[in-house]
């Protein structure tokens, strides 16, 4: 099994830093790590960042969903968001239809 370690990430001032903490340690015990930003600068400046490479990666594969997934996760760091981001602009460009259909009977169901 991979073993994948977490980051949550929070502003140093944010008043919900403790319910975040007590939330992540409740769900992963001790299989995360922290990153505090000191300002919101620094953690907009991260997050820019992270959406340009990913938006990158997709742009190159806009018609192979699972490949661009495979490539994106095999990067490593925060894989489970730039999947996220990857996954919905490459189908946005391909369809739904790129989607293998074992993925879509296998995901959750979510009720709006």
């Amino acid at each position: 099994m991979l073993d994948v370690m977490k980051t949550i990430l929070i502003l140093e001032d944010s008043p919900v830093r403790e319910v975040l903490l007590r939330h992540a340690i409740a769900q992963l015990g001790d299989s995360f790590e922290v990153k505090v930003w000191r300002d919101a600068h620094s953690m907009i400046t991260e997050c820019e960042a992270l959406f340009s490479s990913a938006a990158l990666m997709a742009a190159h594969h806009l018609n192979g969903f699972v490949d661009v997934l495979g490539q994106t996760l095999s990067v490593g760091g925060d894989c489970d968001t730039n999947a996220a981001i990857v996954g919905g602009i490459v189908v946005l460009s391909a369809g739904r239809g790129s989607i293998p259909a074992e993925w879509l009977k296998a995901r959750e169901v979510i009720q709006i």
